[in-house]
């Protein structure tokens, strides 16, 4: 099971590192009411109640091999969050997947009750209690069904005097409902399997926009066209890299109602008259027409993808074992390790110095750099990731936790390097190590 917690539209996402007993229950009751009848006793069914749910667990000061990936080993960075977003009286989002990728629950949610300490392990227990929270302008499913008929100006609701109060301090009319969000964030979820970058992600949505702003039809009819974009309603709504896609879906439909209020330098991504892409397994790549055209090249600046790692997504090996050692390549491209290293050290090559070109290549051009994405407990007799010069004759930096900077030389500049996740030979991993393998540029 996997719980991530957001908030403020992806301002941050937490993964949470450990549930109790695998697992969050949700519970809501529903407001039945009985009366007295002809024939007895009766029961008029009655609207659902908020939704509740407690989580009773630990959050970790240092790093364990059973944590969830993407969690963090300061355990006060959990409780600051918390507490900061409490005294901003804002709702945080909760969404709950299983093993599978498929999603339990997402709802946002309000914290009644956080308890916290710290155990006799050092680590940070805590207990907390939260219920759903329903945002004031949310639509009902009827409401959903008559606006999925109409266009985009036609489905405006009708404003009361706070709803026109609240628009006026925003500075923009939303144009879209939470509905729209959510069916947006599974066409996301569908169209952008394996993509790392937010932006490339986001492109989808505007891709949907687009249409929309073309004369296609609502929000609604563009997503459930037939033979168009690949939606489910039971899709998730986490990317593979651990994206809250509601989040995300939100963000770029307040962007695209702040451009019809009149706005300039939104945050699009995607040029308007972008309204096709094909995919390869690895990329989506977006043109303005249907057969040809103009493929974008992403030069609008993005709100999204600050860092890019710049190690090849392709590794050059595969899943496999290696000297005693399992190497597993997962979908967010972490590295699983398990295994005892024998006869000699087991090495993964992530980005290969081949004499045939292919996906796997790397080269950087002059400049400062930072490798990282080695566990805790690295060192040069249990493991680390290193990247060396062509043929492995020279190491250039080893990383053995954290981040290590490095500098790229005018004389290495685009030469083919080669790195690496290294086991050494005699090192048992006790349970399993993940590594989550980047070079980054370095920013002053």
């Amino acid at each position: 099971m996997r719980f991530t917690m957001s908030y403020n539209n992806g301002e941050e996402t937490l993964v949470f590192p450990v549930l109790p007993n695998g697992s969050v229950n949700l519970s809501r009751d529903q407001n039945n009411v009985k009366t007295e009848g002809l024939t007895g006793e009766m029961q008029t069914i009655g609207t659902l109640g908020l939704a509740s749910f407690e989580i009773t667990s630990f959050f970790p000061m240092r790093s364990y091999p059973w944590a969830e990936t993407g969690s963090v080993t300061d355990g006060w960075r959990y409780v600051d969050a918390i507490e900061r977003v409490r005294q901003r009286r804002i709702p945080f989002r909760g969404i709950l997947q299983d093993n599978s990728g498929r999603t339990i629950f997402n709802l946002p949610f309000a914290v009644d009750s956080f308890e916290y300490g710290v155990d006799q392990a050092g680590d940070i227990a805590y207990s907390m209690s939260c219920t759903e929270y329903r945002f004031a302008d949310a639509t009902n499913d009827s409401t959903n069904a008559q606006a999925a008929a109409e266009t985009t100006e036609d489905r405006k609701p009708v404003k009361t005097e706070s709803q026109a109060q609240e628009e006026q301090s925003l500075g923009y009319t939303p144009l879209y409902s939470d509905s729209d969000a959510l069916m947006m964030a599974r066409v996301m979820f569908c169209e952008a399997r394996g993509i790392e970058s937010k932006t490339e992600i986001a492109c989808v949505g505007w891709t949907i926009l687009n249409r929309v702003d073309a004369g296609y039809g609502s929000i609604y009819n563009v997503i459930t066209a037939a033979n168009q974009f690949a939606y489910r309603a039971d899709a998730g709504t986490v990317s593979d890299y651990g994206y809250d896609l509601v989040s995300l879906a939100t963000d770029v439909l307040i962007r695209w109602s702040k451009e019809h209020s009149g706005q300039t330098g939104v945050g699009r991504v995607l040029p308007a008259g972008y309204m096709w892409f094909t995919g390869d397994g690895s990329h989506n790549y977006f043109r303005n027409k249907f057969s040809g055209g103009t493929r974008w090249d992403y030069s609008l600046p993005s709100p999204y993808d600050t860092v890019q790692n710049l190690l090849p997504a392709d590794y050059y090996n595969s899943s496999g074992t290696v000297r005693g050692v399992t190497f597993t390549v997962n979908a967010n491209h972490s590295v699983t390790v398990t295994g005892e290293a024998s006869g000699g050290n087991a090495n993964f090559m992530l980005a290969y110095d081949s004499s045939m070109p292919g996906p796997w290549n790397l080269t950087l051009p002059a400049g400062r750099y930072i490798l990282s994405g080695c566990p805790d407990g690295g060192s040069s007799t249990t493991y680390r990731i290193r990247l060396a010069t062509a043929g492995g004759s020279t190491v250039i930096i080893a990383n053995y936790s954290g981040e290590t900077p490095f500098e790229i030389s005018d004389a290495l500049a685009n030469t083919q390097l080669r790195c690496y996740i290294q086991i050494l030979s005699g090192y048992e991993i006790e349970d399993e190590l993940v590594f989550i393998p980047q070079i980054r540029m370095a920013v002053d």
